[in-house]
């Protein structure tokens, strides 16, 4: 029932399936219809699978608590006349499959290659890191001939490794520890798909076990050079180099294939083209996507989850509930705790999140001077987007503090400049 306090929701208009007609409905239903999926949330993450299900054939329904559509990715006015990525700032793994099979182009997304990072050592002086492997190679043999030689060779394996990587995001993981029939078959099934990978899955281990610094001293010997390739496993964390696993974030951030170095793309119009396009997407494939609809319930059945509750007084009846929300949120305060199984309650009451980093928009009315001549000449190409990494002038000595500490202690700061090529997302 709507209120002040909740306002009537919105639906989007729903286009034909992308693969059939939706069955006609009559004017007059006798019942409220069930759906295939009733899906919590409509950021991309939640677009995306609803997008996939649609596109399958079902019937599924999208409910978003606020009255846009949006997420993580998303562009809003930060102060007249600029717009900015509020949340996330870089496109970084979107699957290229993804953006196939959803034919996201078409819907207006357009990568703006960030292939200049440039990373400062000094006052005097920088490394950067380039989509082109021999420009990368000549700004590392400012600093070590051996190191330059060597790159090549490490883009090539990490490029291996993500190949692989990319492949197994699209397997439903297996449970080794199941002892029955069906387990036992479903892990030799894996296994037989891809023995062949061979000495690449060693690879791949490997990324997943290292630390960042074990890892690029196989590979090089300047820890200049190193710090700027680890500060892909410093971003979203407290952990410095040092710890055990952070390696395969060095992987989880050059296996994008997006436009420019490391896989990472500005979007033109900010990120939240993507939850648009992907929305896009959806509704071209007969998804329902229904604004200004705050979940307060999902109602469960023998087991399962059967429909979910607006705090207006909608329900939508379902054969399957997916969620990307908080589990805390949903286990705890969507669900009745009764239904639950106790391990399950256990997990959800323990889960703990905290963040690590922070951000801030800045609107600027020229771009920001550069003090340093080879600094200024990084940069021949102004309408090309660029990252600066900052106060990597220390990250030499942070490296060093990892290796006894495991922890930089002043922490590092990026500062990406979407406006040199992206009139539309100024600032």
């Amino acid at each position: 029932i709507p209120s002040a306090t909740h306002p009537p929701a919105r639906t989007t208009a729903m286009p034909p399936f992308a693969r059939g007609a939706p069955p006609t409905a009559p004017s007059q239903p006798a019942a409220a219809p069930v759906y295939d999926s009733v899906i919590i949330g409509a950021g991309h993450n939640d677009l995306t699978c609803a997008a996939y299900l649609a596109g399958a054939g079902l019937r599924v329904r999208v409910l978003k608590r606020r009255p846009v559509v949006e997420g993580a990715a998303v562009t809003e006015e930060t102060a007249p006349g600029y717009r900015a990525s509020i949340f996330s700032y870089l496109m970084r793994i979107l699957h290229p499959r993804i953006q196939r099979d959803l034919d996201l182009a078409r819907h207006g997304l357009r990568v703006l290659p960030c292939s200049e990072l440039v990373s400062p050592v000094s006052r005097e002086d920088y490394i950067q890191l380039s989509g082109e492997v021999a420009r990368t190679r000549a700004g590392f043999a400012r600093f070590s001939r051996r190191d330059a030689e060597t790159y090549p060779a490490f883009d090539t394996h990490l490029a291996q490794a993500a190949q692989v990587v990319r492949k197994l995001l699209w397997e439903t993981p297996v449970d080794p520890t199941r002892s029955d029939c069906r387990g036992i078959s479903e892990t030799l099934r894996f296994a037989w798909k891809y023995c062949r990978i061979g000495r690449s899955l060693c690879r791949v281990l490997d990324l997943l076990t290292m630390s960042a610094y074990d890892y690029l001293r196989e590979w090089f010997e300047d820890e200049r050079v190193m710090a700027a390739l680890a500060y892909c496993a410093s971003i979203g964390t407290l952990a410095g180099p040092r710890p055990p696993g952070r390696a395969c974030v060095i992987m989880h951030y050059m296996m994008g294939k997006g436009e420019g170095a490391a896989g990472w793309g500005f979007l033109r119009g900010g990120t939240g083209v993507i939850t648009q396009a992907i929305a896009a997407a959806a509704c071209k494939c007969g998804v329902n996507i229904v604004t200004g609809a705050q979940v307060a319930e999902v109602r469960g059945r023998d087991g399962r989850a059967v429909s979910v509750v607006t705090a207006g007084g909608d329900e939508y009846r379902a054969r399957a509930v997916a969620s990307n929300a908080r589990a805390p949120h949903v286990y705890l305060q969507l669900l009745d705790p009764a239904v639950l199984p106790p391990e399950v309650l256990r997990e959800a009451r323990g889960y703990r999140t905290s963040s690590t980093a922070f951000k801030t928009n800045i609107a600027c009315e020229r771009p920001a001077p550069l003090a340093d001549a080879r600094l200024r000449a990084s940069r021949r190409r102004p309408r090309q987007p660029g990252l600066f990494h900052l106060h990597a002038h220390r990250a030499r000595r942070g490296v060093s503090r990892a290796r006894l500490r495991g922890r930089e202690a002043r922490p590092l700061a990026a500062a990406p400049l979407h406006h040199l090529g992206d009139a539309h997302h100024r600032g």
